[in-house]
């Protein structure tokens, strides 16, 4: 009977061990079924993305692309993993980008988002939105980064044109006041690198409430935006030509050593009566304009501005004692420069 109830005790535990080993064999097969659904899932997330993603090695490899990335970048998926992240990064993005992987691999952070710009195969440049995250393994060691990229290219061009927008004088596509502000500082940096004489011309145009009152706005703009292709044909591309506002204009230009503002106002008196022997108007066009020279850095651009200013009304004031218009619309072309 002690054998008989030994085996018995025997077979029971062995029973209780075949049921623990099935539910363990079932946990297994649970936890196996749901990491294959969960890789699945991820695969499926990843590959079918509407944004591109990436997985990256802590080298700066690729290790896996999805199509929406491929697409991105104009590149097949064999191509890019072939490559390393830098290879597609505007070179002057790729110093940020490596300082922000550092961060995380430092764990200083835990999660980097920037705009920044890739290089499209056909090399036009791709505007994009990157999240990376950093993934360990189980010993805390760096395994790869996940990329996320996000297209944002159109909302850039749509930033620029509006930032385009706030610089530009609609009517005559020259700078507007804040544009020319904007940019003045640098180009007289440049200038003086050339060796060459930066001068302020504020521009006037004569006569344009006459125009206005007597042709209506219409015409009037169009005399605005002739005056300003006349001032394009005269001085250089690099020169700096802006309308203020109603009938201003100011340019910032450079001269060589043989030239002088003499001879500028000269070329462009010259311009502006080609332009009036055409005929096609049943006015003249001309301006009054006053001359400004920069004095090493004694002077702002805006108190320069405001020198020639005072200049260009002075040749204003003189000319209606001066000159004898037949009619409001008719009037003698005539450019002074005022020093």
């Amino acid at each position: 009977m002690k054998n008989v109830d030994g085996a018995a005790a025997q077979a029971e535990q062995a029973r209780r061990h075949v049921e623990e080993l099935n539910r363990h064999i079932a946990e297994q097969e649970r936890i196996s079924k749901a990491l294959r659904e969960t890789e699945e899932h991820f695969r499926n997330a990843f590959d079918y993305a509407a944004i591109g993603m990436a997985l990256v090695s802590p080298q700066g490899s690729w290790l896996r692309v999805n199509r929406s990335l491929c697409n991105l970048l104009g590149y097949a998926e064999r191509e890019l993993l072939k490559m390393d992240f830098q290879a597609v990064t505007h070179p002057d993005d790729i110093g940020n980008d490596l300082a922000n992987l550092y961060r995380l691999l430092q764990s200083q952070t835990p999660t980097s988002q920037v705009e920044k710009r890739y290089v499209h195969r056909d090399g036009e440049v791709v505007w994009a939105l990157n999240s990376v995250s950093l993934v360990r393994d189980v010993d805390e060691q760096p395994a790869h980064f996940i990329f996320q990229i996000q297209d944002i290219t159109e909302r850039k061009r749509a930033e620029a044109a509006l930032q385009s927008l706030s610089l530009i004088d609609e009517l005559t596509g020259l700078y507007n006041r804040r544009g020319f502000l904007a940019v003045t500082e640098q180009h007289v940096a440049a200038i003086r690198r050339d060796e060459k004489t930066p001068l302020v011309v504020y521009a006037d145009l004569d006569g344009l409430k006459e125009i206005n009152d007597s042709l209506g706005h219409h015409e009037g703009d169009r005399a605005l935006a002739k005056a300003a292709e006349i001032l394009k044909e005269t001085f250089r591309s690099s020169d700096i030509i802006a309308r203020l506002g109603g009938d201003e204009f100011v340019i910032l230009a450079a001269i060589d050593p043989e030239e002088s503002g003499e001879i500028l106002m000269q070329r462009l008196q010259e311009k502006f009566d080609a332009s009036n022997a055409q005929r096609t108007r049943p006015y003249d066009l001309s301006v009054s304009v006053g001359v400004a020279n920069f004095d090493e850095d004694r002077y702002s651009i805006e108190e320069l501005m405001a020198q020639a200013d005072r200049a260009m009304y002075e040749d204003k004031r003189r000319k209606p004692s001066r000159y004898n218009y037949p009619r409001p619309l008719i009037k003698t072309s005539t450019i002074e420069a005022v020093a």
